[in-house]
């Protein structure tokens, strides 16, 4: 249930002209800009786009300047050109997006000035940014503003324009885009949903269905028939409903077209015939919460699986716990999800009870950024690869004699291992702690780890709110209490080695802790990481102790411990920054909630009333 404020991107405050303050001179500058950003924006509508061109942009500025000092022999054309280009744009740019421009000018000058790369280096910087501002258009599907002007008859005052106004301009699409670079940051909810109704799809449902019956599958337990072996009058149909538009749109539903492109991986397609047997064998597998694939790390891109009923089901629901959807697919419901990361079982619907089999079909199709082909055919291949493996396993299994008894405690055992890590911890997360270990280690410096393990949560907690769409509820919980018992445990550690008795901070430590506590108990585990926020819980007013006594009691209580922990004059000395760093991420983030909150009627368009 969509709780949260119109997620409209929005401008940077003051950037409208009319609202500008000056003069005809200044209003009519500040509309020069504003008439070049307006048509700036649609060709810089990605996020990824303009945070790579807020990398490219800087790099080929910086290589000119760089080339400036190289033939001057000196720092101080590099520094006055900063200057000046920075004091020309007052009249045309709105007051912060003015400070944010003189602020990446003013780095910029610093790094001309310290860096003194030769010529030759200097010019290569300069033209790889300049070229790969295209590659950034072209891997994200996204035209160049230079193309919609080039060869046209005022296209060489455009390109003034375009070059001199070019670094405010990519700040100011930043606050433009489609999608918030902080959504980089959320786990998104794709577990998807379409309808197969047309004539041809209902026809093709029912081809395969009668081949099926006619088959006389198996009650004591599961069935399968893999797509590659299925006889011509039963894969033409299946074939069909694979390649549909309505399949296709499903997915467009999710992932931008263009942006990003959909195969289908026909070989790991199959037709699945279920039984309510499933005493110990392979098919408990299906009743216990699970994942399908062991590729949850996979960078970028996702294998979907999706189960398409084929006849009437009243009896068996499929339930995707961190997505916070369930569905009883009956004859022509699809469900896609994630085949290597979303969590999922099915349980018997109390009371009902089918009239003889569920017939369902597996597709499957591999999603990839389309700039990134190879890498997303390897997940294809990869998964593939490991899906035949597991059904030799799978099948010898169903009905276990002898040593294929023990396999099939194997493969529950296995089956529920990985489930308990990616639920608990998140495959991905603990990867990225591994990596972060092993480089801490190479560099013989703990300050890595601590510096790129003790703020993740923060930054997923901003992104989160901001977004607020779309968000895998179980997903986003699991990540921030991970991340958060990760940084938590730095600071135990690094408290335990610098220990020496100082009673303030253990009265901090105390005393912000045991408020947080509290606050958590009020509140309830789910509605402390925004349930909330994002619809997953019913609002209420919220009294007890300490709401309504301490204001903001979660912050002010983690706020309160974090200065304990840097009252400790050893892990002060030693950590100067780890627990400003802390507390000016959780301020940050409060500020958002402030400025954001769901509960204030303009944020909001019905009333709520519980208390965060």
């Amino acid at each position: 249930r969509q709780r949260a404020r119109v997620h409209a991107r929005r401008p940077i405050r003051g950037l409208d002209p009319e609202r500008s303050s000056g003069g005809p001179a200044a209003m009519a500058s500040k509309a020069l800009f504003e008439s070049v950003a307006r048509d700036f924006r649609p060709f810089h509508t990605n996020s990824v786009n303009v945070a790579a061109h807020l990398v490219t942009t800087p790099a080929g500025i910086l290589g000119a300047l760089w080339a400036v000092n190289a033939l001057a022999g000196s720092s101080w054309p590099s520094t006055a050109v900063c200057v000046a280009y920075a004091l020309s744009l007052v009249p045309f740019l709105p007051p912060r997006l003015w400070a944010a421009n003189a602020a990446c000018v003013a780095g910029l000058t610093v790094a001309a000035a310290s860096l003194k790369p030769n010529l030759a280096w200097s010019v290569f910087t300069a033209c790889a940014g300049y070229l790969l501002q295209d590659v950034a258009h072209w891997a994200c599907a996204e035209p160049t503003y230079a193309g919609s002007y080039s060869g046209s008859e005022n296209g060489l005052n455009k390109l003034l324009e375009h070059t001199y106004f070019l670094l405010p301009l990519c700040l100011d699409a930043l606050c433009h885009t489609e999608d918030s670079v902080l959504s980089w940051l959320v786990p998104h909810n794709h577990v998807l949903f379409c309808k197969l109704d047309s004539p041809k799809q209902v026809a093709d449902r029912a081809t395969i269905r009668d081949w099926v019956v006619s088959q006389s599958p198996s009650t004591d337990h599961t069935t399968h028939w893999w797509y590659e072996t299925l006889p011509e009058a039963c894969k033409r149909p299946f074939h069909d409903i694979m390649t549909s538009d309505t399949m296709f749109n499903m997915f467009w539903s999710d992932f931008k077209k263009g942006l990003y492109t959909v195969e289908c991986v026909p070989k790991m397609n199959e037709i699945y015939v279920s039984s309510d047997k499933h005493n110990f064998n392979s098919d408990t597998v299906f009743y216990m919460n699970h994942t399908d694939g062991p590729w949850g790390v996979y960078p970028l891109c996702g294998l979907f699986r999706c189960m398409c009923s084929i006849n009437y089901n009243e009896q068996i629901r499929t339930r995707f716990p961190f997505g916070g959807k369930e569905f009883t697919l009956s004859d022509g419901d699809v469900a896609g999800f994630d085949f290597n990361r979303e969590i999922h079982d099915i349980y018997n619907n109390p009371g009902k009870a089918n009239k003889g089999h569920r017939i369902t079909l597996k597709l499957h199709y591999v999603v990839y950024p389309t700039c990134l082909g190879p890498v997303g055919r390897m997940l294809a291949h990869l998964t593939t690869w490991y899906n035949t493996a597991a059904r030799f396993t799978f099948v010898n299994t169903i009905t276990p004699t002898g040593f294929w008894k023990f396999m099939a405690w194997v493969v529950l055992a296995v089956t529920d291992g990985r489930f308990r890590t990616e639920a608990y911890a998140g495959w991905t997360n603990v990867t990225y702690v591994a990596c972060v270990a092993a480089a801490a280690a190479f560099m013989r410096d703990y300050r890595v780890f601590v510096a790129l393990t003790s703020f993740v949560h923060y930054l997923k907690y901003i992104g989160t709110y901001n977004k607020r769409t779309g968000v895998s509820f179980g997903q986003f919980k699991r990540n921030v209490m991970f991340f958060k018992t990760v940084a938590l445990c730095n600071l135990a550690y690094l408290y335990y080695k610098h220990f020496e008795v100082d009673v303030a901070s253990i009265a901090l430590l105390v005393g912000g802790y045991s408020l947080s506590i509290a606050a958590t108990r009020a509140l309830g585990i789910d509605a402390t990481y925004f349930g909330v926020e994002l619809g997953y819980c019913q609002p209420k007013f919220v009294t007890d102790f300490p709401y309504g006594t301490v204001p903001h009691p979660m912050i002010v209580g983690g706020i309160t411990g974090l200065l304990g922990f840097h009252k400790l004059a050893g892990l002060r000395a030693a950590f100067p920054w780890l627990v400003p760093v802390h507390v000016g991420l959780y301020i940050a983030h409060m500020l958002q909630e402030e400025v954001f909150d769901i509960y204030k009627p303009s944020n909001s368009q019905e009333p709520v009333a519980a208390a965060a």
